[in-house]
């Protein structure tokens, strides 16, 4: 099931925080005053949640599956949305991307190691290829414009 993250208690972190520490993903950390932080506690899964504009999740029965958020940084005086996700399969990465799609509508980047096997799931899903820095490749995504109209407006 997708749905957007909610925790409530300390137990729904732990668990949180257990399944993304399975995950041993390179390409999952956020960053803070021009430093790459790791998520190893509670205290830096907060932090890092509270930088997120975002949050989806995959969930079979009680168990993550996959989880996909964005996070809002500022980077010479400009503000981008910089996706990180951590997942089972690619399969699950691509569900989350498209719902995440759906539900948030601005230009997206993602950093990846260029060996990571997500890469291909977001090249799927529209992400372009921008530049290589190292061993990292930075994709986006534009945002598609479009009007969200819910009711039938009476002039019509």
């Amino acid at each position: 099931m997708l749905e957007r993250l909610k925790l409530r208690n300390k137990n729904d972190y732990n668990e949180l925080l257990e399944f993304i520490d399975n995950q041993r993903n390179p390409d999952f950390y956020f960053l803070q005053d021009n430093a790459r932080y790791y998520i190893t506690d509670i205290g830096s899964l907060k932090t890092f949640i509270k930088s997120c504009s975002c949050a989806f999740v995959s969930k079979y029965k009680e168990d993550y599956k996959g989880l996909i958020f964005v996070c809002k940084s500022k980077v010479n005086e400009q503000i981008q949305y910089e996706v990180k996700v951590v997942a089972n399969s690619n399969r699950i990465v691509k569900d989350l991307i498209t719902i995440l799609l759906w539900n948030f509508n601005r230009d997206l980047i993602v950093w990846f190691r260029n060996n990571n096997k997500l890469l291909y799931a977001f090249k799927e899903k529209g992400f372009r290829f921008v530049r290589e820095q190292g061993v990292q490749i930075l994709l986006n995504r534009k945002a598609v414009p479009y009007e969200q109209k819910f009711y039938k407006d009476k002039s019509e």
